[in-house]
């Protein structure tokens, strides 16, 4: 009963971290693209790229952001008109797309268990998985902050550089400590002298090739 309390409360503390990261992603696109109507926009999300590619977007570029106040996307929902027919729920694109690219970014740079490679997920069933999965999702979401920065620093538009510029710092504030609080929060559990946090991180660095 304790444990499925405490998981509870893990997941639940994790859901509120997500959604808060969900609603700050969101904020910055929103803000950028406000100061910025004509910048431009990287479209990741699988489900927008297939939908304007459908609409005869050229998604493999950056899209203008602006270009997308007039045209309508599906919710995946369903609603019944004034004649009681059931049709699709559509709303205006640039609202969906970016809440989608949001949880996007949330995916690609929030630690998430659920998004390990099917090995790791095998490895959490032993003594020491957790030790290996967590490290495994650092080095995927460091690999993602990284990347994104670098996109984002490549962008024409200053606002989305700026973010670029703040995500990227913030990163190498970050992982400047991440070594040293990995191997004190390995001593202070297992109260051993020195925690092999470096041979789980090589381990998975060499399994991710």
């Amino acid at each position: 009963t304790q444990n499925r309390l405490a998981g509870k409360l893990y997941q639940g503390s994790d859901d509120v971290w997500k959604t808060y990261s969900y609603e700050m992603e969101l904020g910055k696109l929103k803000n950028a693209f406000s100061k910025d109507p004509n910048a431009s926009i990287t479209i990741r999300d699988a489900k927008s790229r297939i939908e304007l590619a459908e609409q005869g977007i050229d998604v493999n570029k950056g899209i203008k952001i602006s270009n997308l106040d007039n045209l309508e996307l599906p919710t995946g929902k369903y609603v019944r008109n004034s004649k009681g027919d059931s049709i699709p729920e559509m709303v205006n694109a640039k609202d969906l797309i970016l809440k989608r690219e949001a949880a996007q970014l949330v995916k690609d740079t929030v630690p998430n268990y659920a998004r390990a490679p099917k090995i790791i997920s095998n490895l959490r069933r032993t003594p020491f998985g957790n030790f290996v999965a967590f490290p495994a999702e650092i080095l995927r979401t460091n690999f993602n902050i990284a990347h994104q920065a670098a996109r984002e620093l490549a962008s024409e538009s200053a606002e989305i550089r700026s973010i670029g510029m703040r995500r990227l710092t913030g990163s190498l504030a970050v992982n400047g400590g991440i070594g040293a609080t990995l191997e004190g929060l390995g001593n202070f559990l297992f109260d051993i002298v020195s925690f092999p946090i470096n041979t789980a991180v090589n381990f998975v660095k060499d399994l991710f090739g």
